[in-house]
């Protein structure tokens, strides 16, 4: 299909019938750029290599550091390795570095601990002012190319479009080294703001990790070492670029804790701090203001400071580029941003896309129905046989279905059976095809998905739970899997979303010109972030030496036996008051532990899949004397566990059980209280961590035996393994037991639970790096397309593009016949084809058609096209035409590109089969997602040209078209 050459431009496609599977989206830094890692880091130490470099042969002269030869491929590889091998890893540079900067912000901590209120408050404007004097050129080229494109056309935005692009990474780079030259000062201040306003000072090991994060690296900081604290040195001062830094966070409840506890600091410097909330209720917290005040979400955009979670940025940036209206928006160009738990947001939410979806098609309430039966019935057959139940109605059995943890289907025997229990010969047939997706989702929602798993079911309605086990309130399962669900509990069956648009977290990061992140178990996923994000990952040196005690692994040959000796350990553990975090990967493996704890008449706290602030309030606790707390693995993540209790915390609790009880006096028995029990879990050897089982990777694993043992604190971790537990599923050794055909052998159980483990890791850690080449691949077209709906959306006249894409519409139309209409089928199969772009009366076409000329035919129908355009003018006015031709243009670009999504997801779904042909998957699926995207370039003009020219509106009774036209906008200042 050949595109118009306005339309082609607009949309980044010129001069070719469909758009190069190579064009690099033009709006943001592209994604490939975030995903090139180097060569695989060199492990050694600093301890190490420092002896080494005394060698004469290693004292060469070096380039500075961060320069390299200009080379590629292999030999820009060695020098890497050569420069990592002399000097340590980028990691331990950065380290190195950070320390040098400690020791500049404490030489410049007396002269600011010195300052009076006024002089420090002073040293913002003052910070600022340095940086808009060194960028002076910068900034004044940057505004005239946006002065430049603000009267852009939709035919020429995309070329100003990616000068302003480039202009604001000319910016960027130069704000960049005024950064880093005020940094110490930027630091200093900070520190000493945070001393006064909270009486928190940032310890050295905070400075270092914030000088790392400005940066652009991951920072390990261990749990309990106050990753909160130290983000506000590099939020400050990239704060003072002007252009808005985000803080992302995993929970609304931590955003607005953090950002209101936080906002002291930057309120005492003069900076404003905006908090985004799922509910769309937005805080703003103003130096001038006492007092959280409620704002609009472009308002907490416009803050210095921005605190929300990772999603809700990722729905904003969906949203915007959905808006009606330029003035819609809410986000300002991206800038920069730091992750908090950076590795849960990257790594294990990295796949789940964010959609933003509308209501489908109603769902088919029969069919659901059937197939939710026949699921009921596959599923209990075969549990009944592999148990070695028999039942007279009994119709399946364990060789008719095979499953996996992902995937579930029936086999040839088992598809037999299915076509004779729906009289059918073979339901796969293309006409009983439609029946299978009924039937999967059944049998996924029967064999897969647990309640309290996957899923939970809150006030009658179906809600997703995550990884942590927290709840993914408002969001569906898609593909009709979540009516599946709603099916099978008996619940309201609403319609399946259809989505209109969709991003990756992974995607999403990609716009932002620089970010950062901040965990405490980053290290063991170094492969990962280095391969896919381009991130490495500096480990900071703890405060005060590390004193836990990670006991090895309780090894069990059966569930039974580790089920009975867990609950026995526990109780043991309990009856000497020590707190106890007992540690699992799913919900409902904590429900069970908590009833047979409470069965033996243990108090025990289970955390799963409850409210943020619930969670917080229940981890808070969980260092008390004599406390069970039962928690998935993020549970109450990025609440610090204090030994002794959280006096606020027990305070509130204080209040609520004693009439009368003020807050101050409330805090002041509360403080007792956890003093004297923090001496009793001190003696005690501090909180222990039971964990359940091994997770997915060492990286999860790490994050629960962080959860003991912070600042310094003693602690203790076990693990206990069965040879039933899911991380030996894929292991054949471990199959061979459970089949009864080999025998376990404890001694060779560590080492086979460490090879386990190895092999989950690289499965997960493999999925990020599979999808990565199609991911970017749908990215690039992604950027494209926003483009190209940036440009309809600032202009105020789309009329020429529409006119444009009509005629390609009809184009494409008469397409279907040659140069003459031969024959009544001809015009038959014109008028057909017609009818999709005009509201054509039903029959045959006007016998006149045959035996003519397209072309003249084509005349024809171009007058009557604009005949139906002049009567829209002459309707509504044209000003009101206009503003309603662009509104429409917008609503068919948005759903023919809810549609590309879908259909990308199918040709992605069924790409990897190409394999088996000798056929590259990714490069198979680039060549079909540019026929997709040329495909649906063509559907928007027939869209547009049918929304256009089908219906003629018109004004309400008694309004004549200058009443209903716009006002004017205001001539610009």
């Amino acid at each position: 299909m050949k595109l118009p050459p306005m339309l082609a431009r607009a949309f980044g496609v010129v001069d070719a019938p469909r758009p190069s599977i190579a064009t690099k989206a033009t709006k943001a830094k592209p994604i490939d750029t975030l995903a090139k890692g180097g060569g695989a880091p060199v492990t050694l130490k600093q301890s190490e290599f420092e002896p080494l470099l005394e060698l004469p042969r290693l004292s060469l002269a070096l380039p500075p550091a961060g320069e390299v030869p200009q080379a590629d491929g292999v030999l820009q590889g060695l020098w890497k390795h050569t420069v990592d091998f002399v000097r340590g890893s980028s990691a331990t540079r950065e380290v190195n570095r950070a320390k040098k900067i400690s020791a500049e912000v404490n030489e410049l901590a007396p002269q600011y601990a010195a300052m009076s209120e006024t002089d420090l408050k002073a040293e913002t404007p003052r910070l600022k002012e340095t940086i808009v004097s060194a960028t002076k050129d910068q900034r004044a080229e940057l505004e005239k190319l946006e002065t430049k494109l603000e009267s852009a056309t939709p035919e020429t935005r995309v070329a100003v479009l990616a000068e302003v692009d480039a202009s604001r990474i000319t910016l960027y780079k130069a704000e960049q080294k005024i950064l880093d030259k005020i940094l110490p000062e930027a630091f200093a201040a900070c520190r000493e703001a945070s001393s006064r306003a909270t009486g928190m000072k940032h310890y050295d090991v905070q400075v270092q990790g914030g000088a790392i994060m400005h940066h652009g690296l991951i920072a390990e900081m261990y749990t309990g070492e106050g990753k909160t604290l130290a983000a506000t040195l590099p939020a400050y001062l990239n704060s003072l670029a002007g252009h808005g830094y985000h803080v992302a966070t995993v929970n609304d409840y931590l955003a607005k804790r953090d950002a209101e506890e936080m906002s002291q600091i930057y309120n005492y410097l003069g900076l404003s701090v905006g908090v985004l909330q799922s509910n769309n209720r937005q805080i703003l917290l103003s130096p001038d203001k006492e007092g959280a005040q409620e704002a609009t979400r472009k308002a907490a955009y416009q803050a210095d400071i921005t605190y929300g979670t990772a999603s809700e940025y990722g729905f904003d940036y969906l949203r915007d580029n959905q808006a009606q209206d330029s003035e819609d928006k809410v986000q300002r160009p991206l800038y920069g941003a730091i992750l908090d738990e950076v590795d849960s947001l990257l790594i294990d939410e990295a796949r789940i896309p964010l959609i933003l979806a509308g209501k489908g098609p109603k769902p088919d309430l029969e069919k659901l129905a059937i197939f939710n039966t026949i699921g009921k019935k596959v599923h209990d057959d075969v549990r009944d046989a592999l148990a070695g139940v028999k039942t007279k109605d009994a119709i399946f059995d364990g060789d008719d279905i095979e499953w996996e943890e992902n995937w579930v289907a029936l086999t040839d025997k088992g598809q037999a059976k299915m076509g004779t229990l729906l009289g059918v010969e073979n339901m796969y047939d293309a006409k009983d095809l439609g029946d299978v997706g009924y039937l999967q989702d059944a049998l996924k929602s029967w064999f897969l998905f647990q309640e309290s798993g996957q899923y939970a079911v809150v006030d009658g309605k179906i809600s997703t739970v995550g990884l942590g086990g927290h709840l993914g309130i408002g969001r569906r399962f898609t593909g009709g899997l979540h009516q599946a669900l709603e099916a099978k509990h008996n619940l309201e069956i609403l319609p399946e979303n259809q989505t209109s648009a969709a991003i990756t977290m992974r995607e999403y990061l990609g716009q932002y010109r620089k970010w950062a992140g901040m965990t405490g178990t980053a290290a063991s996923a170094r492969s990962v972030f280095s391969e896919v994000y381009g991130l490495d990952v500096a480990r900071v040196p703890t405060r005060k030496p590390l004193i836990r005690i990670d006991y090895p692994d309780k090894h069990f040959d059966t569930m039974e036996a580790k089920n009975k000796q867990f609950l026995t350990d526990v109780i043991k553990a309990h009856e000497t008051g020590r707190p106890l975090l007992i540690g699992v990967e799913f919900t409902h493996t904590a429900d069970w532990l908590g009833k047979e704890l409470k069965a033996k008449g243990v108090d025990v706290q289970i955390l799963g899949a409850k409210s943020d602030s619930e969670e917080a309030n229940i981890i808070a606790n969980a260092g008390r004397v004599g406390s069970i707390t039962v928690a998935t693995t993020r549970g109450g993540r990025g609440v610090d566990i204090k030994l002794g209790g959280n006096a606020k915390v027990i305070a509130q609790q204080l209040m609520a059980k004693t009439k009368g009880l003020d807050l101050p006096t409330a805090l002041k028995q509360a403080g007792d209280l956890v003093t004297k029990e923090r001496a009793n879990v001190l003696g005690l050897g501090g909180l222990a961590v039971l964990s359940y089982e091994h997770l997915d990777s060492r990286r999860r694993d790490d994050q629960l035996r962080g959860r003991a043992a912070r600042q310094g604190e003693p602690g203790a971790t076990l693990f206990y393994t069965s040879a039933e537990d899911r991380v030996f599923d894929d292991v054949k050794h471990y199959q061979d037991i459970r089949n009864g055909k080999a025998e376990y052998n404890i001694d060779k159980a560590p080492k086979q639970t460490e090879s386990a483990l190895d092999h989950s890791e690289n499965k997960v850690n493999g999925v990020l790096s599979e999808s990565l080449p199609f991911d970017n691949t749908v990215a690039t077209y992604r950027g494209m397309l926003y483009a190209a709906r940036d440009g309809v959306l600032e202009s105020t006249n789309v009329r020429p593009l529409v006119q444009q894409m009509i005629g390609q519409a009809l184009d494409d139309a008469f397409s279907v016949v040659g140069k003459q209409i031969k024959t009544i089928d001809d015009a038959r199969e014109l008028y057909a084809a017609l009818g999709d772009v005009l509201a054509l009366p039903a029959g045959d076409p006007p016998s006149s058609w045959t035996g003519r000329p397209t072309a003249e035919v084509r005349k024809d129908v171009d007058l009557l096209v604009t005949k139906l355009i002049e009567k829209r003018d002459v309707s509504i006015g044209g000003e009101l035409a206009r503003v309603l031709e662009k509104a429409q243009l917008l609503g068919a670009v948005d759903a023919m590109w809810g549609e590309f999504l879908e259909s990308s997801t199918q040709i992605r779904e069924g790409i990897g089969w190409r394999a088996i042909a000798q056929k590259d998957p990714k490069l198979e699926f680039k060549i079909e997602i540019g026929e997709l995207y040329g495909k649906m370039l063509g559907a928007i003009s027939t869209e547009i040209a049918a929304r256009v020219l089908k219906t003629t509106p018109h004004l309400p009774a008694g309004m004549d078209a200058d009443a209903a036209a716009p006002a004017p906008a205001p001539a610009p200042k």
